[in-house]
């Protein structure tokens, strides 16, 4: 019988009045550990965390610097291009009016060749630095 009381102490193992509260007054420092185990493990989550953040920001601003730098090199390399075309025409001028022979003109036509090749790495490494920037900054934004 679920209503009945077979002893003086069951009269009350279901009944419940108030809040109830639990302290272990007699734990001794245990509880004191725990906080102080807890508190630990935040401060060093908080650590790793901030290490993280640092690393991801060294890695941006290098990622920056190097795209800027290779921006540089390209804008340094077009001019250097322009100036070996015009060095070209002039010599390709001269050279229809016999006034110098063939070799400046291939003096000349090497020197624009070797330019045009510096002005294609130079824009594949602003290229390269472009796409790690991109990568360390997180990409995938449209």
């Amino acid at each position: 019988m679920a209503g009945q009381a077979r002893s003086v102490g069951d009269l009350f193992s279901g009944l419940q009045i108030g809040p109830s509260f639990f302290w272990p007054i007699f734990a001794g420092g245990t509880i004191r550990a725990q906080i102080r185990t807890a508190d630990a493990r935040a401060q060093g989550a908080s650590a790793r965390y901030e290490k993280a953040v640092t690393g991801a920001l060294s890695d941006s601003e290098t990622a920056i610097n190097r795209f800027l730098n290779a921006r540089a090199s390209e804008s340094e390399a077009k001019a250097a291009l322009t100036r070996a075309q015009a060095a070209f025409d002039l010599a390709e001028r001269r050279t229809q009016s016999s006034e110098d022979d063939r070799l400046a003109l291939a003096r000349a036509h090497q020197s624009l060749t070797a330019a045009a090749r510096r002005h294609d790495e130079a824009a594949a490494a602003k290229a390269q630095a472009a796409v790690a920037l991109y990568k360390s900054l997180g990409g995938g934004w449209s």
